[in-house]
């Protein structure tokens, strides 16, 4: 009986640890989402760009390279820009729209636009 107590209460208190800590990467990253970026990247692999975008901004993409196409070229040219407007500029156009999930997010191919 006191052994399954204990267990429930520290189920409990793991839970509430897991929703605090998903809660602060929320908030980091609608922070991130705000910040203005400043970026100068030519002719580079979709990939490529968005690893100099994960360094400058704290995000972390996560996607599957054949489905966006990561290996596509392109170009990066924004100054003092939002995380989300630039994403919106640069995904758009290829046709990947992108998501917040938990402190991350996640790039997938935009299906409505074919």
């Amino acid at each position: 009986m006191l052994s399954r107590l204990v267990i429930e209460v520290l189920v409990l208190i793991l839970f509430v640890i897991h929703l605090s800590t998903a809660f602060c990467e929320t908030s980091n990253l609608q922070g991130s989402f705000n910040r203005a970026l400043t970026l100068d990247i030519n002719q580079q692999q979709l990939s490529t760009v968005l690893t100099e975008i994960e360094k400058v901004s704290g995000v972390r993409f996560i996607y599957s390279s054949r489905l966006i196409r990561s290996e596509r070229i392109v170009d990066l040219n924004v100054q003092d820009e939002k995380l989300g407007a630039v994403l919106q500029n640069l995904l758009g156009p290829l046709k990947v729209k992108f998501r917040q999930e938990g402190g991350h997010v996640i790039l997938v191919r935009d299906r409505s636009m074919h």
